[in-house]
């Protein structure tokens, strides 16, 4: 019966070290910030104890804004009728408020020992626009993605693998980070939230994954049910 209840556990293991994430930034923490203007907010829970954010109206006179945390555990960003405005996200590792990349995470493994393989943000808007991200290893070796979202107005999750990003220089090592930058250029009247941005290990669970889980609770079944019976 150990060895049913040690192989149950391993299947529960396997399983939840598959579905592992490594969060960037859970936006529990509050930042208010309205066009033209920048801040980084110090928080332990995001990536490098600090979030550099700025938003800079290109067009327009409305109020824009950029709130985090206004909505629990949400990102908002709001652009009004008729304006423009860029947003910036930059996670180096300093509590600057100039925006100039420090590259000072400390050589974070994104990949988690190779257990992850993808950036996932959880966004919703309502209008169609793109969002790029770029991970550096340095100044001059860097990866970028850009993925373009819906306006449905509901969250959806936009996983980028770390193999569909575009190098620069010898491109960024996802083993070896030391900034993760995320920018929205030209917003045009626009209200978005995002929820999540993190590094995932799969778009889907894997039947693998599956299997192993379906596995450790049937032998933690079975294991219970002899034991009632013993």
């Amino acid at each position: 019966m150990r060895k049913e209840l040690g192989f149950a556990l391993a299947g529960i293991v396997f399983a939840s070290v598959a579905n592992a994430s490594f969060i960037i930034d859970p936006f529990a923490d509050t930042q208010n910030l309205t066009a033209t203007s920048n801040g980084t907010m110090a928080a332990g829970d995001i990536t490098g104890g600090n979030r550099y954010a700025s938003i800079t109206q290109n067009t327009g006179t409305k109020t824009d804004t950029l709130l985090f945390n206004a909505t629990p555990n949400e990102m908002d960003l709001n652009i009004g009728t008729g304006d423009t405005s860029d947003m910036r996200l930059l996670y180096d590792g300093t509590a600057n408020t100039t925006g100039t990349n420090a590259f000072s995470l400390g050589s974070i493994d994104f990949t988690q020992g190779g257990a992850l393989s993808l950036i996932r943000i959880n966004l919703q808007s309502d209008h169609l626009n793109s969002l790029t991200m770029k991970v550096y290893t340095d100044a001059t070796d860097f990866s970028t993605a850009t993925f373009n979202y819906t306006n449905d107005a509901f969250f959806n999750s936009y996983d980028t693998p770390f193999t569909s990003f575009v190098a620069s220089g010898a491109g960024a090592d996802f083993t070896n980070v030391n900034a993760f930058e995320l920018t929205i250029s030209g917003v045009p009247q626009e209200n978005l939230q995002m929820n999540l941005l993190s590094a995932e290990a799969s778009s889907a669970p894997e039947p693998s994954t599956m299997l192993l889980l379906g596995g450790g609770l049937v032998g933690l079944g079975v294991f219970s049910r002899r034991r009632r019976r013993s």
